[in-house]
């Protein structure tokens, strides 16, 4: 299957006028002399064409008519007057057919009745055979009208063609013609009429990768404290000659300057003062990049994960920050804030198909307009960030077949008032203030589940000896924890005497049982309920010491005691929570 690659065609032509009356749409143009060179050392083919033109109309002209035969799909065109740098604009008129080929009709609208032009198109080779080898060249087609196609009368003409190799299969004649090296020169032809065709075709080796963008998009994000970030989405496809069969990654590592069609690394230029590179895909970031620099640029080459081979595909994304001073600015007269943003693709000797610029404005930005030496399609919407309320104003402008000839400058320009910059610090400082507020707040209040009744106040000699008997009461909560440590060693060891003698080290140095019962009765001839609830405490600890007898007994029988030990774990636990609630 044959794939479509783009070319370019670039045309320069001197015109002279026979008067400087009022100017019509339009003239009678003779060529008097046309020399066409076309270089196919790339995939884009690319036409320059020096033009002689008199105007032979007995009044001024204010355009002049050039033709594409149809086949060049997807014109792009530029035209400059001789000696200004300033591009005209170019109008596409109609469509005519002559001798059963049609052509598409431009109009090159001139400032001043003595000029000249240039303008770039698309035309077309063919990789053939479609596939081939992984180390074997690329042969390709390339087909175009032996003559200049105009609708005026043409002189002479003279049309050379330089290859990427001078190995040629075979090419079109038509005398005169001749072959010097990588070079084929058509003409000099005499007396041309308009509109005559006469196909060249021209089979040759060139090993140029055949590389196009299915889309790119670039997004700038502006930020008015300093910083303009730049992301790029490529998605990159080799449309040379496929790839038969397999692909050998030890052919590849053992030969690789053979493989000559092949994409191993790709070149993106990005302005001075880009900085904070980085290179990624979908699986995440790819550190075989580097930069190297220029007196009016950067090169950012990239190695992507494969190499690309004919009829492959990949996708991967750049991205770098510009200081703000580089591409922003604010209009004296209008106060307007103005972003320069450059619209065009950054890799040499490649096109996009679809073409995408995203500007991401700052949250406040209003009445945008956008100013561009191009016609575009254009789409507005919001994109909510972070700290964004509102959201960020997005201008996504959208052009289909571009290369890197036809990158240019845009303006976009905005309106934003001066506290706006505020907008999203304020917010910070708001979100972390209420936070604050927030916490003071919470630890005032109560947030436990368990609701405390209010604390009842105790006559004094009452809470006098209620301290004294809480003081006992957390030594034989300790008491209970020492006995179940020497349970612990009880159930490591297996010794009953190693566990009586600890026992009785542990019971010496807690004597408090009968001090806490002492207590009680005293409290009781004051405050018989506050007593009352001591004695539950009291019976709380007798009920737990039991259950650690029990526990000791089943130690000693090698018995299971995991009934009892779940309930001796809750008695302690309600005990601890019975004191909590008395006291606190």
């Amino acid at each position: 299957m044959n794939r479509n690659i783009i070319s370019l065609v670039v045309l320069t032509v001197t015109l002279v006028a026979v008067c400087s009356a009022a100017a019509t749409t339009h003239a009678n143009w003779l060529n008097e002399e046309v020399t066409r060179s076309i270089d196919l050392t790339s995939q884009l083919a690319k036409q320059t064409v020096d033009i002689k033109a008199k105007n032979t109309a007995s009044t001024a002209a204010s355009s002049y008519t050039f033709a594409l035969h149809s086949s060049t799909e997807h014109a792009s065109l530029q035209a400059f007057i001789d000696g200004d740098s300033q591009q005209l604009e170019i109008i596409k008129s109609s469509a005519k057919t002559h001798n059963q080929q049609t052509y598409n009709l431009y109009d090159v609208q001139l400032r001043k009745t003595v000029g000249a032009g240039s303008i770039v198109g698309m035309g077309q080779q063919h990789p053939y055979p479609t596939h081939v080898g992984q180390i074997s060249n690329q042969l390709v087609t390339f087909k175009e009208n032996t003559y200049f196609s105009s609708p005026y009368d043409t002189v002479s003409q003279k049309t050379t063609l330089k290859l990427a190799s001078s190995k040629i299969e075979n090419h079109s004649t038509l005398t005169p013609s001749i072959v010097k090296g990588s070079s084929i020169v058509y003409g000099p032809y005499k007396d041309i009429a308009p509109l005559s065709y006469h196909q060249l075709s021209v089979h040759f080796e060139n090993n140029s990768p055949f590389v196009m963008l299915n889309s790119l998009t670039k997004e700038y994000e502006v930020s008015h404290w300093g910083n303009v970030a730049v992301e790029t989405n490529y998605a990159v496809e080799h449309r040379g000659a496929a790839l038969k069969g397999s692909f050998s990654r030890f052919d590849y590592q053992r030969q690789q300057h053979a493989s000559p069609a092949h994409v191993a690394e790709i070149v993106e230029r990005v302005p001075l003062g880009a900085a904070d590179f980085y290179y990624r895909d979908y699986i995440g970031n790819i550190s075989t990049s580097q930069y190297f620099h220029h007196a009016d640029r950067l090169d950012f080459k990239i190695t992507p994960r494969f190499p690309l081979f004919g009829g492959w595909k990949n996708e991967f994304y750049t991205g770098y920050n510009l200081p703000s001073s580089s591409v922003l600015f604010v209009d004296d007269k209008s106060g307007r804030y103005v972003l320069n943003a450059t619209f065009g693709v950054g890799i040499a000797d490649i096109y996009a198909v679809h073409h995408q610029l995203i500007v991401v404005l700052p949250e406040g930005a209003s009445d945008i307009q956008v100013s561009a030496p191009f016609q575009f399609t254009r789409e507005d919407s919001l994109r909510k960030t972070f700290l964004d309320t509102v959201g960020r104003p997005v201008i996504v402008l959208r052009r289909d077949w571009t290369s890197i000839e036809q990158t240019q400058t845009l303006q976009i320009s905005y309106s934003m008032a001066a506290f706006s910059i505020l907008h999203e610090p304020l917010l910070a400082i708001g979100a972390v203030f209420t936070l604050c507020v927030m916490f003071m707040v919470g630890s005032r209040l109560d947030f436990s589940l368990i609701r405390k009744g209010p604390k009842i106040a105790r006559a004094p000699e009452v809470d006098k000896l209620a301290q004294q008997f809480f003081a006992l009461f957390e030594s034989r909560l300790q008491y209970h924890i020492e006995i179940e440590q020497a349970l612990q060693d009880l159930s490591r060891s297996g010794s009953s005497t190693a566990y009586q003698t600890s026992k009785q080290a542990i019971e010496s140095r807690y004597k408090d049982a009968a001090a806490i019962n002492k207590l009680i009765q005293s409290i009781s001839t004051i405050d018989p309920v506050f007593s009352a609830r001591l004695k539950d405490l009291s019976d709380q600890d007798t009920q737990i010491t039991q259950i650690q007898s029990q526990i000791a007994d089943l130690e000693k029988q090698k018995s299971s005691k995991s009934k009892y030990m779940t309930t001796y774990r809750k008695s302690y636990d309600d005990a601890t929570y019975s004191l909590d609630q008395i006291f606190n």
